[in-house]
Parts: C-alpha cells; structure tokens; sequence
C-alpha cells in the first residue's frame, strides 16, 4: 500500500480476502491519514517513511507517527524487496519520498509512486511539483532530476495527473525538463497552460501539417 487512505471496513475486509496487506510506505508526514487504524487490523504489516517526515502527536498534522517500524535515515536509495525501491525525493518536505517498482514486479512497465513530488498538472500543462504547498523549489527540481536513471515509465502522483512516458529517452529528457523549469519557474508562470488547451492546440499543429 502506498499512503495510508481513508480507514473503510470493507475496503479493510476485501483487502483481508486477498492476503492482507504487508507493507505501507507513506510518501511524506501529509498522507498518513489513518495509518494506525489500518496498523491496528493489519498487526503485520511494516510501515516506511523517511525520518525526517515522523511527528508525534503535538505537531501538524497532530497525528502519531513515531511507532512507523522502518523510518528510513540519510539519502538512501533503499531496496525493501527486489525490484522494491524507495528514493528520497525532498523538496515538497523533508521526508519526501518516492516509492519505484520495477517492471519485475510489475509484470509490464516500472512505475513510480511520486506522492506528492512530481506529477502532471492538467492547469499548467506540464510536469510539476505545485509549488504553493512546497518547501524548498530548488532542493524539489534536484529530486526531479534525481529519478531520471530510474527504471519506470508511469508516473502515478497522489494528486495531479499520471503520465506514461513514450520510453526510457523521453523520461530521462522530461524529467530534466521539468527540474529545469520548476527550478527557475516554480509558479509556472511561463508554463504552457491548461492541458486541453496543449492538447487541442497539438491536433490543430498536426491538422495543419496534414
């Protein structure tokens, strides 16, 4: 499981019937949710965040994070199983990071579960950090930067849009383009705009070419 959602009993029960759940890794202290709820039925189950992300109760977002049994230290990466990784990608917090499984584990293409890091934005029509709920822009291009040798093509955020890259050359080229201009234009005021608009304005170019 990646980042806690809401507790449901019968999401709880359905996941049960199909052999519990064994892991959860919370991208950043913002999506913990109800994690000691489903802690509470799954007993089992580890939980993975980045140290610098835990809080006890006395702290936005005034929910216990200290008993979390792996709390990930230093720059990693981290291998929790093969073809498992998890990369720190702070920027959007401290503690921010970003969960990778390879196309072994997937069976098909590799996808990275980037939280709150890195997604499509459908209002500025590129690849984004939304720089109104991040903490350091700079420190969050460099995370960016830092996938770009991964082994994934899909893009699946915990807000915004997911993206599939064409292949491994064009997600190492966007992705530096996105680095480059979250870096120098967090706001993405310079940005292409709304995603209909590109994509509209992409099929009246090839209208016109045709």
């Amino acid at each position: 499981m990646f980042d806690s959602p809401r507790y449901v009993p019968a999401l709880a029960k359905n996941l049960e019937a199909a052999g519990g759940v064994q892991l959860m890794v919370v991208s950043h202290k913002d999506d913990v949710a109800e994690m000691n709820k489903w802690k509470a039925r799954f007993p089992d189950m580890q939980r993975v965040m980045h140290a610098a992300d835990v809080r006890g109760e006395d702290r936005w977002p005034y929910i216990d994070m200290t008993g979390v049994e792996q709390q990930l230290t230093g720059d990693g990466p981290w291998e929790l199983a093969p073809g498992v990784k998890v990369v720190h990608t702070p920027g959007h917090s401290a503690g921010s990071i970003t969960l990778i499984l390879s196309g072994s584990v997937t069976g098909g293409d590799g996808v990275a579960f980037t939280g709150d890091h890195l997604a499509l934005s459908a209002r500025l029509g590129r690849l984004d950090g939304f720089a109104a709920y991040g903490d350091d822009h700079k420190l969050q291009a460099d995370s960016m930067e830092k996938l770009v040798d991964e082994d994934f093509l899909w893009v699946l955020p915990g807000h915004g849009r997911r993206l599939r890259f064409e292949d491994a050359a064009a997600r190492e080229r966007e992705l530096r383009e996105a680095g480059a201009a979250f870096r120098t234009d967090p706001r993405g005021k310079s940005a292409p705009g709304p995603l209909f608009h590109v994509l509209g304005q992409e099929q009246a170019n090839v209208e016109a070419q045709g």
